[in-house]
């Protein structure tokens, strides 16, 4: 019997003994699966700022390069524009040009507009200032250059008050 009991003892401590390994097998194994679970979730965290990352960049090429297509729109325009005219000599006195508009037969569109010249100096900074030409003077509105367009007569003078500025 006290074989027996022995046994039955010993059946009970390897049993224990078993379920404690068991146990303290299934605790290694649950702390392994947590720390993993923990990298992993670390992991997508660090993959999900990196494609925010991506993503804002690909926005911001984005928006850089609709404001490159329209800065290329605009200068085709200008570029379109600044090819109806054509640079001339204005004025009897001095080097002054203008911009003429070409003939109605080189223009592929608006050739119905009247003839006109546009101040150089401002037209080459990007402005479209139409000259106001009188008979005898070419006049910016803008930049307020001015050219002798033709000879002006000899005004009369006014004895009581010198010359008669009210021809002018």
């Amino acid at each position: 019997m006290e074989t027996a009991t022995a046994i039955a003892a010993l059946q009970a401590s390897y049993t224990f003994l078993k379920d404690v390994a068991g146990f303290t097998l299934n605790e290694r194994d649950r702390q392994k699966f947590a720390a993993l679970q923990i990298d992993l979730t670390d992991k997508i965290i660090q993959a999900q700022a990196n494609i925010i990352e991506v993503q804002n960049a690909i926005t911001s090429k984005g928006v850089l390069l609709r404001a490159l297509q329209e800065r290329i729109s605009d200068m085709e325009r200008d570029d379109r524009e600044c090819g109806r005219y054509q640079l001339a000599k204005l004025g009897l006195v001095g080097d002054f040009f203008a911009y003429k508009l070409r003939p109605a037969s080189e223009l592929p569109e608006r050739a119905d507009e009247p003839e006109h010249f546009l101040c150089q100096p401002c037209f080459d900074a990007g402005k479209k200032s139409v000259l106001r030409v009188s008979k005898y003077t070419a006049f910016c509105l803008l930049c307020k250059a001015s050219v002798q367009t033709d000879f002006r007569p000899a005004l009369p003078v006014n004895r009581s008050r010198g010359i008669d500025r009210d021809r002018w």
